[in-house]
């Protein structure tokens, strides 16, 4: 971020006999001169405020907003601090000359709450450099359909609503594109949520996304798209009860800047055929009181199997098996016979664990058998294979290895052995035949799925 040369804020006229009050306004009818705005393009305010933690926080109401042309060159020289929670409530944006529609308003630090409450926008506009260290709130309400916040397309009056673009930003907390926090109060239930209105692009670009990213019930036209890219994925994403005609772009985010964490994303009621993104930087949220609805079983098995059909369509395969794993986790947690599938290879997508397993049970038998190896060559004997009888000045450890060594081919024999002769099985001792079957019967298991491995590797 460039460095700042001003941070003194640009000061407007008190008037007379209102000397308590602590900032001056200019009427909404009125405008600043465009040549002040040139200077400091830093126009969100359009007043003076005092410096003071005992002033409350400020709303403005009908205020034209005039925002200057692209001007690199002033760039350092429009720094500007608002330490103060701001609301701009029903604000114009307009541009200084039509000729040059694109706005840039660079390095401004928000150090407390800034609310956006239904601008009405009529230029694209470009939040560069900008900080917020507290909740930022950004409310379209396109749906009210004001004059003057109109335009015509073939005879049909449609809503203004120019592109909006955050580059090179910065948000510490969340960011809000609803009506949430409007009132800084929140609201009781979800379904009094009114979501932004989008008839064209929001971006993200080369910015850093904090704790939340929330567009829970917007509406995006046809025309719009939102795209994060070159930024850090916040913690969360919220993305549920979106109406999506067009799509979102999620494919170019980075993930979080902590490599420990995922985003958290929530896709809720939302088509998830209409997000574009690769999964490895997510993970898909499932709130708790949603978990336990039964009746919404149905409805997150949906969003995963979509979004499964999705990666599976783009070529995404390390995304369908990361959110393949994560669906059949949440499965078992309501079918525990899935747990048999997770334990013994992840559901498939860890084969090798098969030759692990079978060789703990083929060294685990082993060390049974060990103890027990007389009685076992009674029960199946394998003359090969037989211990002879210890004799006077005969080498312990060597007898001891050479035993464990036959021991370890008897039991390899009997737990890889893909048929066995139950003829050569004495079951007058039948605790021991039952072992031995038993060791067959696993490693017949663990000997089939290496097989079917081999074979399709």
């Amino acid at each position: 971020m460039a460095a700042c040369r001003h941070t003194t804020p640009l000061r407007a006229n008190r008037p007379k006999g209102d000397s308590n009050r602590p900032w001056v306004a200019f009427p909404s009818d009125q405008v600043v001169p465009s040549e002040t705005l040139v200077h400091n393009p830093l126009v969100y305010t359009i007043l003076q405020r005092e410096t003071s933690h005992n002033n409350p926080p400020l709303a403005f109401e009908g205020i034209a907003v005039k925002v200057p042309i692209d001007d690199e060159s002033d760039q350092e020289d429009t720094c500007q601090e608002i330490k103060q929670p701001i609301k701009f409530k029903s604000c114009q944006f307009l541009t200084l000359n039509k000729e040059f529609p694109a706005s840039r308003w660079p390095n401004v630090t928000f150090d407390s709450l800034v609310v956006f409450y239904d601008p009405e926008i009529y230029a694209n506009i470009t939040f560069y450099e900008h900080t917020f260290k507290d909740t930022m709130v950004f409310y379209i309400n396109q749906g009210r359909l004001v004059e003057n916040a109109l335009e015509y397309d073939n005879g049909v009056k449609v809503p203004i609503n120019k592109k909006i673009t955050f580059d090179h930003c910065k948000f510490t907390k969340a960011a809000f594109f609803n009506d949430y926090l409007i009132n800084g109060l929140g609201k009781k239930g979800d379904e009094n949520i009114s979501g932004s209105k989008f008839v064209n692009d929001l971006t993200f670009d080369n910015c850093e996304l904090g704790e939340k990213l929330d567009f829970s019930w917007c509406t995006l036209d046809s025309t719009a798209r939102i795209t994060i890219r070159d930024s850090y994925l916040p913690d969360t994403l919220d993305l549920s009860h979106c109406d999506i005609a067009n799509y979102i772009d999620l494919l170019n985010a980075f993930p979080n800047r902590d490599d420990s964490k995922k985003c958290e994303i929530n896709l809720l009621k939302t088509d998830a055929s209409k997000i574009h993104m690769q999964y490895q930087p997510f993970h898909l949220y499932i709130p708790d009181s949603v978990k336990e609805d039964v009746e919404m079983r149905d409805d997150i098995s949906s969003k995963y199997e979509r979004l499964l059909s999705n990666f599976k369509t783009s070529g995404f395969e390390s995304s369908y098996e990361q959110l393949d794993i994560e669906y059949k986790n949440w499965q078992a947690g309501h079918q525990k016979i899935l747990y048999i599938p997770m334990v013994w290879w992840n559901f498939g997508y860890a084969k090798h664990w098969i030759l692990y397993y079978s060789l703990g049970f083929w060294l685990i038998f082993s060390i049974f058998n060990y103890r027990k190896y007389r009685m076992l060559q009674l029960v199946f004997p394998i003359e090969k294979l037989a211990v002879a009888s210890t004799s006077e000045g005969y080498n312990f450890m060597g007898f001891r290895t050479k035993k464990y060594i036959k021991v370890l081919l008897y039991t390899g024999l009997i737990f890889f052995k893909l048929n066995i002769d139950f003829k050569n099985i004495n079951f007058r001792f039948l605790q021991y035949a039952v072992f031995v079957l038993v060791q067959y019967s696993i490693g017949l298991v663990c000997t089939g799925f290496l097989v079917n491995w081999i074979l399709k590797s």
